[in-house]
């Protein structure tokens, strides 16, 4: 029996929300994945909806449908890899309205650690229109322990209540011509981002902290 409502709450929890940034493979799906795994908790959830890239690269079942992800829950711990193939073909951005709705209300009722794991986020919320489902964990996920992890090529395209939630991103190559207002702002040299290698990033976390240098190959 799932407790009840509002009895998992954990005032004190560090939000953290990270978001891995560059041009397609530079490396920063693979560190992502790399931190993702590393994280210990109760529950991950991914949300994989490039043609379930992350079940076939890494050998994990799939869930199609909530009483799927259900089963999951109720083994008490694990990950769920939602595919919205099945019950929102061609409509990425709706599915994962209705994949955040699920984890923020399943992470509600259940104690522990949370992570939450989504790739090409540019191609999953719009600029003009407020993404409720996925803000609702970023405002008040983290008493919830929920966490999150980020892909995207371009933060252009990323809502700004979103990017303002960023506590750490790490940024790889970026392309010719990439808007890199929001990388300027958090306080990356913008000019170095187009000078990366393959493999290579920047990181910086909110409270000023830095790292020039890291491998997500090695």
């Amino acid at each position: 029996m799932i407790p009840a409502k509002n009895c998992c709450q954990v005032y004190d929890w560090p939000s953290t929300k990270v978001l891995s940034i560059g041009k397609s493979g530079s490396g920063k799906t693979t560190l992502a994945w790399k931190l993702f795994l590393e994280r210990k908790a109760r529950f991950k959830f991914i949300y994989d909806h490039k043609a379930m890239e992350f079940s076939r690269r890494y050998g994990l079942r799939t869930c199609f449908t909530q009483d799927d992800m259900f089963k999951v829950l109720k083994q008490g711990q694990g990950t769920i890899c939602y595919s919205p193939m099945k019950q929102f073909p061609g409509r990425a951005e709706e599915g994962f309205e209705v994949f955040c709705k699920f984890v923020f209300n399943v992470s509600e009722k259940i104690k522990g650690v949370k992570l939450l794991l989504a790739d090409e986020l540019q191609r999953l919320q719009g600029t003009n229109s407020r993404p409720e489902a996925l803000m609702e964990i970023c405002d008040i996920g983290r008493t919830f322990q929920i966490d999150c992890y980020f892909i995207a090529s371009a933060s252009n395209t990323i809502h700004n209540l979103v990017k303002g939630q960023i506590t750490e991103a790490y940024c790889f190559l970026h392309g010719p011509g990439a808007n890199c207002d929001w990388e300027k702002d958090f306080g990356f040299e913008e000019n170095a981002l187009f000078r990366l290698r393959k493999g290579l990033w920047h990181w910086r976390h909110e409270d000023g902290r830095c790292k020039i240098g890291g491998n997500a190959f090695g």
